[in-house]
């Protein structure tokens, strides 16, 4: 019996240890571009686009009434940072989604640094679901790559998300062959 107890106070011990470890982060890993996937986000829709154009993808956070949106796109030929931002400005405000609610962009702000990055940027602001969302796109180019990505959250989420965000921007990796 003494034995038996003393299994069961090890093996408990042994699962206190185990569970103490840091939870391992998701990272998003193809084609050469990866980031790290912030805890309480998930990719909701990832796809190539015609199989050789380009990529694109929408990382969110999960559960209700959170506002944060994190998308990703590139083209596999390298254009212009600020003509690839024309493109996604005109993207998204030609979508279904943002057509009517009166999106207005900042100027593009060129030669900014994102990491080791040299970017062209803009924000955004916008009215959806009765809420103030607030965004920001970004375009570079990476070995051969013109990549943009987009950022968006209701105003009122802003510093919850700010988190999530930094994070995707401080791991983003471009490590093309």
């Amino acid at each position: 019996m003494q034995k038996l107890k003393n299994s069961l106070v090890w093996a408990f011990f042994f699962l206190v240890l185990i569970s103490c470890k840091e939870p391992q982060k998701n990272t998003f890993a193809e084609h050469g571009v990866s980031f790290t996937i912030p805890e309480g986000w998930v990719i909701t829709q990832s796809e190539s686009i015609n199989d050789t154009l380009g990529f694109f993808l929408t990382c969110e956070k999960k559960g209700m009434n959170e506002s944060g949106m994190f998308t990703l796109s590139w083209i596999n030929q390298e254009v212009s940072k600020e003509e690839f931002l024309l493109l996604l400005k005109k993207q998204l405000s030609q979508n279904s989604f943002y057509k009517n609610t009166g999106i207005l962009f900042n100027e593009i702000q060129p030669i900014k640094n994102l990491g080791h990055f040299q970017v062209s940027s803009t924000g955004f602001i916008t009215q959806l679901s009765g809420l103030k969302h607030s965004g920001k796109i970004v375009c570079f180019n990476c070995k051969g790559r013109t990549l943009g990505l987009i950022f968006q959250t209701a105003q009122e989420d802003e510093e919850k998300n700010n988190t999530g965000f930094e994070e995707i921007q401080k791991s983003f990796v471009c490590n093309l062959p």
